[in-house]
């Protein structure tokens, strides 16, 4: 017998499911090998959807970094540490050169989130850009 992929039902019920007892990593990973199965679907409403579970599953484990590291390094070293890790992505982002709203920009935006997986601003553009292929052509 075949290897089965899950469903992406059964993907989002399972990471929405570590999403609520708390389990982060889990719950990223799902959303992941979701949005795996939607792009190459192209199912652009479907990974719109599954962007929120895992965008809070990494907001998540990005503020207990930031808990921890406040509790271990001198007083202000982890904001120092949030703020350097905002500048790259700005960066990252700025850099993007793959055309608004197409393909392409999904997988450049996907490739600068598997560098700095917590940054909002790239999940943010990430979301605005799978909005515009989810309208579809104009």
């Amino acid at each position: 017998m075949g290897f089965m992929t899950p469903s992406l039902d059964s993907l989002m019920e399972s990471a929405t499911a570590a999403l609520m007892r708390t389990d982060h990593a889990a719950c990223e990973a799902l959303c992941l090998q979701a949005l795996a199965q939607a792009r190459q679907a192209r199912d652009w409403d479907t990974y719109l959807r599954i962007l929120r579970p895992l965008q809070e599953a990494r907001r998540w484990r990005r503020q207990l970094v930031a808990d921890e590291a406040e509790r271990h390094l001198a007083p202000g070293k982890a904001a120092e540490f949030l703020a350097a890790g905002e500048a790259l992505g700005d960066a990252m982002l700025a850099a993007c050169t793959a055309p608004p709203g197409s393909p392409e920009r999904v997988a450049e935006l996907e490739d600068q989130l598997n560098i700095l997986c917590e940054h909002e601003k790239l999940h943010q553009a990430l979301a605005a850009t799978v909005k515009t292929l989810a309208k579809g052509p104009a």
